[in-house]
């Protein structure tokens, strides 16, 4: 019976972990998404070389959480496979 109490307070706190590396995606997304309108907008000169610097940057910001949000999302599914057995 604690074992059952303590899994649930570890997916609980595991799917709080995925709703925030969710809500950080969809922030820095559309922080990226600014920026990019902001260079296309403002910036006369290099802009090419800008909007491609700022893609290759927001891919590379972004990824660490997407991987994270991939590994919670795999502990997840483990831990809900194993309760169910």
């Amino acid at each position: 019976m604690k074992n059952n109490m303590h899994a649930d307070f570890y997916l609980k706190d595991l799917r709080l972990r995925r709703k925030c590396a969710l809500i950080i995606i969809a922030g820095g997304t559309l922080l990226v998404a600014f920026m990019i309108g902001f260079v296309e907008v403002f910036v006369t000169q290099n802009k090419d070389l800008m909007l491609i610097v700022l893609t290759f940057a927001s891919v590379l910001s972004i990824l660490p959480s997407v991987l994270k949000l991939v590994k919670i999302n795999a502990i997840i599914k483990g831990k809900t496979t194993n309760m169910l057995i």
